[in-house]
């Protein structure tokens, strides 16, 4: 069966995913956000230079370790200074930088622009 990543838009074999070590943990990653799986997608997508660039493998994991651990926490450093939030917040923060409709984002320095703002 043919997929279509919403996260980085390469087309593989679904079959191909599950023997490959990194993108069988993207997926898992993605899974672990649950009912915020599409939200998830979606910020992993504003960080897409154009729609046609798929993110490198490594790049895109990295990113979603990041982002799972500030939904986890609620702790990430913005300005040399360490900050705690509600997850909820979090997944606040990730609705408005996806509303924005940004491409090309580098890190994750808008949303905790975003988090510092609301805490």
């Amino acid at each position: 069966m043919k997929i279509i990543c919403p996260g980085c838009g390469h087309d593989f074999d679904f079959e191909e995913v599950l023997r490959d070590t990194a993108n069988d943990q993207i997926l898992r990653l993605y899974i672990r956000f649950g009912d915020h799986l599409r939200l998830a997608f979606s910020y992993v997508r504003c960080f897409r230079r154009h729609p046609s660039v798929p993110l490198q493998e490594g790049r895109h994991l990295r990113l979603l370790e990041e982002l799972w651990e500030m939904v986890r926490t609620g702790v990430f450093d913005s300005g040399g200074k360490k900050y705690a939030v509600k997850g909820q917040k979090v997944i606040e923060g990730m609705k408005a930088v996806c509303e924005q409709e940004l491409k090309g984002l580098k890190n994750h320095n808008y949303l905790k622009t975003i988090l510092v703002k609301n805490s």
